[in-house]
């Protein structure tokens, strides 16, 4: 249960909303956490509905630059490679993995580490 500041419940779960899962960027991983934000849609009464897309259509032009602007920034041919037996540092959801299977005494695994690369087509 969430509690805002005017002390209004809203209930903590799927059912009340639409719901939209978001990745996280985590800087520590240097990768993205999958369905780990979640977004509930809600309406707020005495506020107009037509806000966003009203925004949207005023400043179309600027948000298609800074969107361009976004997707330029973003490395598009430089992956993660994940569980790689040499490589670059250690990747931590590997180490979970590996404590996790070590304790249930199952044999780990030894790609503990990840590397930074290119993906080019053959």
């Amino acid at each position: 249960m969430i509690i805002n500041k005017e002390e209004q419940a809203y209930p903590d779960d799927d059912s009340a909303a639409a719901v939209l899962r978001y990745r996280e960027w985590d800087a520590d991983l240097c990768d993205y956490l999958n369905d780990h934000v979640r977004v509930q849609e809600r309406n707020i009464e005495g506020f107009k509905s037509d806000f966003y897309l009203s925004t949207l259509n005023r400043y179309s032009g600027t948000v298609k630059r800074v969107r361009r602007e976004f997707e330029l920034l973003r490395p598009e041919e430089i992956k993660t490679l994940k569980k790689w037996i040499d490589g670059e540092e250690f990747d931590t959801c590997a180490l979970i993995d590996y404590a996790i299977d070590k304790k249930a005494g199952m044999i780990p695994s030894d790609r503990l580490l990840r590397i930074y690369g290119t993906l080019t087509r053959q």
